[in-house]
C-alpha cells in the first residue's frame, strides 16, 4: 500500500455523474434487460423448494436494480422503476403467453403472487429507504 493511499475508512465510493442522456437512456435499457431475464428465469425456478429462492431473488435483484437506475436517473426517481415495470409486465407476459410458463404460474399461484409482492417490494425500497 502506498503511502498517499487514505485509509479504508475515509475512502468512498465516486459515482459518475458526466454521462450524457444517451448513456443514461443506454443504462436503463440494459437493466431492464436484466428484470426481463430475471423474471423468467424466477418463474421458471418458482417450483423448486417451495419457491423460496425465487422469491429472494426477486426481491433482492428489484434492490439491486432500482439502486442501480437510481444512478443513472440523478433526481428523477420514479424513473428509476422501469425495470420494475418491465419486471411486471415481463411477469404478465409469462402469466398469459407461452402454455409452459402460463401452466407455472396457474400451478402457484400463491407463490406467484408472492412473488411479484417481494419483487415490487424489493424493488421500492431503495426509493423508500432513501427518503
Amino acid at each position: 500500500m502506498a503511502e498517499t493511499d487514505p485509509p479504508r475508512a475515509q475512502r468512498r465510493p465516486q459515482v459518475r455523474t458526466d454521462f450524457t442522456a444517451a448513456e443514461a437512456r443506454s443504462g436503463l435499457t440494459w437493466i431492464s434487460v436484466g428484470a426481463g431475464m430475471a423474471v423468467l428465469v424466477e418463474v421458471a425456478s418458482i417450483s423448486v423448494l417451495y419457491g423460496i429462492p425465487s422469491i429472494l431473488a426477486a426481491a433482492g435483484l428489484g434492490a439491486v436494480f432500482t439502486r442501480t437506475a437510481l444512478l443513472w436517473v440523478r433526481d428523477r426517481t420514479l424513473l428509476a422503476l422501469v425495470p420494475l415495470l418491465v419486471w411486471i409486465c415481463s411477469f404478465a407476459l409469462l402469466a398469459i403467453g407461452p402454455e409452459v410458463t402460463q401452466a407455472m404460474v396457474a400451478e402457484n399461484k400463491i407463490r406467484c403472487a408472492v412473488l411479484l409482492a417481494t419483487a415490487s417490494g424489493g424493488a421500492v425500497w431503495p426509493i423508500v429507504a432513501r427518503k
